[in-house]
């Protein structure tokens, strides 16, 4: 989007105050409140109680985007990952498909996955060629299930979805407001503190089609949609997928979607044929190469006393173990790695990290784990795919 001048401040502090009264609006009354400080980028909606919009986000390194690196992965593993990773630095860089769909079985890595597309440097770079002179707007959204309190029809439907993202574009992009909303920037003059802006579905639904058809909001900007979680929506995968194509297909070469999925048969129909990764087909190398890298590369004064206290053999056996236990989930690779190094960092020793591992994992899956991390942990993985507890 151009302007032929740059705007006054009383034309700029009308456009924050604009902004921020359709945000409200677009909240659906008491739908969330606001959260701040803990998100790497910034302010984002949280709601009272279904859903809220935060990546589980760490430093991570992934072999599908960084560089080779013998201590990490070993030329076999290179090799099977080739394939996939030159399809998805192809779609970041050079490609007009405007999907990139990963998909798999819960905790599989999914979430990880596109948390580090979303704020990897490399990524970043591949877009900017992608995006030639236009500027990239990124726009990230993690969908979480949270508490237990009955959640609105707003919340689990097509406008649920529609809504947050088209929060989160005019949040990042004020310009977009009085475009994607004239009849409320048409009010004279827009008194959001005496008279709260009021956006109904029918308005999201239009909002949305000007969004697809307003070629000046493209003309100097390309857009690109991270977007986690839509499986805790409960209703209406065919038509939120349909809008979702609706933006991408009318504006190819400006709008890229990195969407994940469980593999559900409406995402699997309808982005078939569009790139992407079955995550839980390539999560182990990608563990193996994020166990190596958290242990060996990440702190150097733990990995020194790791590497001093275990022989090459030894480390080669915790990396097996930590797979063999975790069984394919890198939300329990990630959270066990963390535990250890950020509670424990004393323990560098095969039998001390070895013993740990096997004493988390039987208190997971019976449910005893009792500090306040692993109570959180325990609330975020039973809700959608509780362990089976025995009996009493």
């Amino acid at each position: 989007m151009s302007s032929p001048s740059s705007p006054s401040p009383r034309e700029r502090r009308i456009l924050r105050e604009f902004r921020q009264g359709v945000c409200d609006g677009l909240k659906a009354g008491a739908w969330y409140e606001s959260y701040d400080g803990l998100f790497p980028f910034g302010i984002r909606p949280h709601p009272d109680w279904f859903l809220f919009i935060k990546p589980m986000h760490h430093e991570q390194k992934s072999c599908l985007l960084d560089d080779y690196s013998p201590s990490l992965m070993s030329l076999e593993h290179r090799r099977a990952l080739e394939p996939t990773r030159k399809a998805l630095a192809s779609w970041l860089k050079y490609s007009d498909n405007g999907f990139f769909h990963i998909s798999g079985k819960p905790r599989s890595g999914k979430t990880q996955m596109i948390d580090y597309i979303a704020y990897s440097e490399v990524a970043r770079k591949h877009l900017q060629t992608w995006c030639k002179t236009k500027r990239l707007t990124q726009t990230n959204i993690f969908f979480r299930r949270m508490g237990d309190r009955r959640e609105t029809s707003c919340e689990s439907n097509l406008q649920g979805m529609l809504r947050v993202i088209l929060w989160s574009l005019i949040l990042d992009k004020q310009e977009l407001a009085p475009r994607l909303f004239p009849r409320q920037y048409d009010s004279d003059p827009p008194d959001f503190d005496e008279d709260p802006c009021v956006i109904d579905d029918e308005e999201v639904l239009l909002a949305w089609d000007r969004l697809a058809k307003l070629d000046d909001i493209y003309t100097d900007d390309k857009f690109v949609l991270y977007l986690d979680g839509l499986n805790h929506f409960k209703q209406g995968f065919p038509r939120m997928l349909d809008y979702l194509k609706q933006w991408v297909l009318a504006r190819p070469l400006d709008v890229k979607i990195c969407i994940s999925s469980r593999g559900e048969v409406e995402f699997q129909d309808s982005l078939k044929s569009y790139p992407g990764i079955i995550m839980h087909e390539v999560s182990q190398a990608d563990m193996l190469w994020y166990i190596r890298w958290a242990l060996l590369h990440d702190d150097e004064d733990y990995a020194a006393r790791y590497v001093t206290n275990t022989s090459p053999l030894e480390r080669e056996e915790l990396e097996q173990h930590f797979l063999t236990k975790v069984n394919g989930s890198f939300f329990l690779l990630w959270s066990l790695i963390g535990r250890i190094k950020l509670t424990f960092k004393d323990m560098t020793s095969r039998d001390a990290i070895k013993g740990f591992v096997d004493d988390w994992m039987q208190q997971y899956e019976q449910g005893t784990l009792n500090d306040d991390f692993d109570r959180q942990l325990l609330r975020e993985s039973y809700r959608d795919d509780p362990p089976k507890l025995p009996q009493v």
